[in-house]
């Protein structure tokens, strides 16, 4: 579980199916819904289920993704509902503003089945992968090139904050430093890379700037060392919004916090 800082955070499962053991049963069904957007869907789609007596074990969640139309998807556990998932899909589909409803009996599978593909920011499609294997082909660039394999992914991650940033501009076109800085830090959130804190207060006089990571992605490790990637990431944000080419003047990693320490200057 992650640190409290200002709030208390969850981890995010991405389409996952419930556990096994709540399957047991044969009754747990994976639900798609799509129709019309109008007041209170979410809550009279929920109030069906309620109805049955089902538990629902949200995956995917409810989505307007173009205007007026909606998808709706769950996990629904009708261990305890004396209906038929035949039933519940009538009782939705009775309403005026729905079109279609799915479903699928969860058995041997573990991940949804009606969600694809996976997209970030501005409909950009990107692949959801271990953070392990990312680590391990770092590690071992490093061990073949030395510190020609860091500077190669230290680049890469530079080339991938800049590559992301140009979305950013896209989606707040105007937008000041400061609210694009709070929309990375968001994103690096939402998309797993830890939770970020920029100090950038001596960036213009001085050329220098901290930053720190909770939970970084050096963090799965067992014996977490400096990750260039991550390093770049950061070194590309700053330039990206600040203008400003950066490099890494030290990095120290706390295990006992689970926190990243950046301080970087301006080439």
């Amino acid at each position: 579980m992650l640190h409290e800082l200002k709030r208390r955070y969850y981890p995010r499962y991405i389409g996952l199916a419930p556990r096994q053991a709540k399957t047991a049963s044969g009754r747990v069904y994976e639900l798609l819904v799509t129709g019309r957007v109008v007041p209170g869907v979410a809550a009279k789609l929920a109030a069906v289920m309620a109805n049955h007596d089902a538990h629902l074990y949200p995956s995917g969640g409810y989505y307007s993704y173009e205007p007026g139309s909606f998808v709706w998807t769950t996990f629904a556990d009708l261990s305890d509902s004396k209906s038929a998932i035949e039933r519940v899909k009538a009782d939705l589909e009775d309403f005026d503003f729905v079109e279609t409803v799915e479903s699928s009996r969860v058995t041997d599978l573990v991940f949804d089945q009606y969600l694809f593909p996976v997209l970030a920011g501005n409909d950009s499609r990107v692949i959801v992968f271990r953070l392990e294997p990312l680590l391990s082909v770092e590690r071992r660039l490093e061990d073949t090139f030395g510190s020609g394999g860091a500077s190669i992914m230290f680049e890469e991650g530079r080339s991938y904050a800049l590559a992301t940033l140009r979305e950013y501009f896209a989606m707040l076109p105007g937008a000041s430093p400061e609210v694009l800085l709070k929309n990375v830090v968001a994103g690096l959130r939402t998309t797993g890379w830890g939770l970020f804190s920029f100090d950038v207060g001596k960036l213009l006089i001085d050329g220098m700037a901290e930053v720190t990571v909770v939970e970084p992605p050096i963090a799965v490790s067992p014996e977490p060392k400096e990750s260039s990637f991550t390093n770049g990431i950061v070194a590309g944000i700053i330039e990206g919004i600040a203008g400003k080419k950066m490099k890494v003047r030290s990095s120290r990693y706390d295990p006992a916090k689970r926190m990243l320490t950046l301080s970087l200057v301006a080439e």
